[in-house]
Parts: C-alpha cells; sequence; structure tokens
C-alpha cells in the first residue's frame, strides 16, 4: 500500500463498453485544479471479467491520462466474481486515505468531490443526494433525485441507533464517500459472503460494527446515476436476479438478528417474507413501505429542489 496515496477513486467495470470512456472523462472534469494539486489521486479498475471491449477501451483511455493520477491499479481476473467481490479485490487494491465507489455507467458531476472531501477530514463517510439523468440524453433541466433530500433531511438529525433500524441505506450508493479506515478486514470478509448487494451488506455492517461512525451530509450532488433496464433489479427471471433475491434473504437474516429493536425486527421479519411472495400482494404486506412512501410525498408537495 502506497502511504502517499489521498483519495482513490474505484471504477466498478463489467461489460460497459458503450459508458466506461464517458465515465472516466467525467472524473478528469470533477476533480478540479484544486484537487489535482493538493492531492495524491489514485485510480483503480475493478473488471469483473468484461466478455466485451470495456478493458481494452480502459486501457486505450489510460495510454493519454494515465499521467493525471499518481497511481493506476487495474484489479480484475479471470473470473466473475460478482459485484460484492469484485469491490472487495479493489478496495485489497486500493492505497488512499478517502475512498470514492462508482459504477462504470454512471457520470461524475463537475463540482461536489472537493465539498466533500473537505467533509472527510472530520468524519467517516459523506453522504450526498444523486442526479438522475434526463431520459434520451435531452437539454432537460436536471433535477436532484428529490428522496435524496427527503433522507438527507430526515436523517441528518437522527442518531447512529436510528439509523441502525434501517434495512436500506438513506442514500443511493453512488452518493457515498468513505474513509479507507472503515473498510477492516472483518467488513470486507463479510462482504465477500454476498453477490451483488454491496450497499446494502456495507451500510449495514457498518453501522452494527461501529457504535461511534461519524457521518456528514452533503446538500450537493457529486455524481449522476443512471437507471436502466438491464439493472439486476429489472431482471426479474434471470440468473442473476435470483442470486440477488438470495443476497437480500441472507441480509434480513442478518438485520434481524443484529436490530436493536424488536418492533424492527418483526418490521424485518415481514420483509424476509415478502420475498418469497408475488410482487404485487409483497408490497402490500410490508406497510411500514406505506408510509414512508406517505411522509415522503407530502413532504414532497412542499419542497421542489433542482440542480
Amino acid at each position: 500500500m502506497d502511504k502517499n496515496i489521498d483519495i482513490t477513486f474505484i471504477v466498478l467495470l463489467y461489460n460497459q463498453e458503450a459508458c466506461i470512456v464517458e465515465h472516466l472523462d467525467s472524473l478528469v472534469v470533477a476533480l478540479s485544479n484544486r484537487v489535482m494539486e493538493e492531492y495524491n489521486v489514485e485510480l483503480v479498475i475493478a473488471d469483473d471479467c468484461s466478455s466485451d471491449r470495456s478493458l481494452c477501451l480502459v486501457k486505450t483511455w489510460l495510454e493519454k491520462n494515465r499521467v493525471r493520477f499518481s497511481r493506476v491499479v487495474i484489479a480484475s481476473g479471470k473470473d466473475n466474481l460478482g459485484t460484492c467481490k469484485n469491490l472487495c479485490r479493489a478496495l485489497r487494491a486500493s492505497s488512499g486515505r478517502y475512498v470514492k465507489i462508482l459504477a462504470a455507467d454512471d457520470l461524475y458531476l463537475s463540482c461536489g468531490i472537493s465539498s466533500a472531501i473537505d467533509l472527510l477530514d472530520n468524519c467517516d463517510i459523506v453522504l450526498s443526494p444523486v442526479v438522475s439523468e434526463p431520459k434520451g440524453h435531452s437539454n432537460e433541466e436536471i433535477e436532484i433525485d428529490q428522496k435524496s433530500i427527503y433522507l438527507l433531511n430526515e436523517f441528518s438529525t437522527n442518531s447512529l441507533d436510528k439509523l441502525k433500524k434501517r434495512f436500506e441505506p438513506p442514500i443511493s450508493t453512488p452518493g457515498w464517500f468513505f474513509r479507507r479506515s472503515v473498510f477492516s478486514d472483518e467488513v470486507l470478509t463479510f462482504l465477500e459472503k454476498f453477490d451483488l448487494v454491496e450497499d446494502k451488506a456495507l451500510w449495514l455492517k457498518l453501522l452494527n460494527d461501529n457504535k461511534f461512525l461519524s457521518i456528514n451530509f452533503l446538500n450537493q450532488p457529486m455524481v449522476c446515476y443512471r437507471r436502466h433496464d438491464n439493472s439486476v433489479s429489472n431482471q426479474k427471471r434471470s440468473p442473476v436476479f435470483f442470486r440477488y433475491r438470495c443476497d437480500r434473504k441472507k441480509l434480513f437474516f442478518y438485520q434481524i438478528r443484529n436490530c436493536p429493536s424488536y418492533i424492527y425486527k418483526l418490521i424485518h421479519m415481514f420483509g424476509l417474507v415478502s420475498i418469497y411472495m408475488p410482487t404485487p400482494l409483497s408490497k402490500y404486506i410490508v406497510l411500514s413501505n406505506h408510509l414512508k412512501r406517505m411522509r415522503y410525498l407530502i413532504w414532497k408537495i412542499g419542497n421542489r429542489v433542482k440542480y
């Protein structure tokens, strides 16, 4: 591990030849002159055995842009490991004091990174809202994800114990920025038990293992999150979705064992049952989701944040 590296940017890559160059270009734009001058920046490409030209395009891009980074690592292998194990491999190969993780099909914005780094000097994790890309790449006005803003406002005033009762992270994974020290060997070993739910697994493990975890909230977006039809949650009949559902089942069992409140244990048990039920019916079983959705909609009526 290179102790001189300040910030590591990890790119989670799997068959993203259509997006990877745009992603890397957006990172260069996001790294302001101040960041490049004051910090040693590391780039880690975590390729999960892509079968397309993704890795080839990365190497071509690096021929012109490698000099922008203090260190470049390509962490790849001969087998497809799944998102969780691929992330752990990248984290073990990283050296930075601060770590930003982003999938290759998402983009960095030209603002936010510098502000998040300033906050990380005094906390373990920075959470920020995400921006969703307009449909069709049009010139529409980009809007911050409204639910992210709502959850930022709700959870910035809550204690760590209240956050531990949540199964879902309060902010989408692309909006996270970490201190490297939170990724202990125990955390990485826990992540490697799963295939595809790195966000939820990481969230639950970090909260349950750290009584004094320091979380800060940045009301400025760092990334643009792209939703598409090829996501795991949209592939209901595929083997990949079966792996995803198995991961969620294991996480529910973990949360039931570790949740400090018996009421929330019961709520998580209903969530576990809903995994095995038809989708339309499961939505009505988890009543807590309806209550949360109603609170969010009421808040949304009176608040509209644009970027």
